[in-house]
């Protein structure tokens, strides 16, 4: 079960943030199957500049919590499934610690 949280960052802020960051990583993600489904069928690609990893994810809509299903694929498993992809983003994930 993921239960996951979403803040919404001001946008005049962003290069601030990137500064405190500690750690990134870029993620590319393609989706299988139709967003009307009930579940998301999703290839990730993650890179962190020093090692690149590939999953397989399977999630449950929902709004609050959902359910979700990740495996660790080969990078050969990963671009053979690329051919069946329907949509793809892509985005870079900032890591930054905020003390309370």
């Amino acid at each position: 079960m993921e239960i996951e949280k979403k803040y919404l960052v001001d946008p005049n802020r962003i290069e601030e943030l990137k500064n405190l960051s500690f750690y990134f990583e870029y993620i590319n993600q393609y989706y299988l199957n139709d967003p009307k489904d009930s579940w998301v069928i999703r290839l990730r690609r993650t890179d962190d500049t020093i090692h690149e990893e590939f999953f397989l994810t399977l999630k449950s809509k929902g709004l609050l919590s959902r359910e979700e299903i990740e495996i660790k694929i080969s990078k050969g498993t990963f671009m053979d499934s690329l051919q069946h992809a329907r949509t793809a983003i892509s985005k870079t994930r900032f890591h930054v610690e905020i003390n309370p």
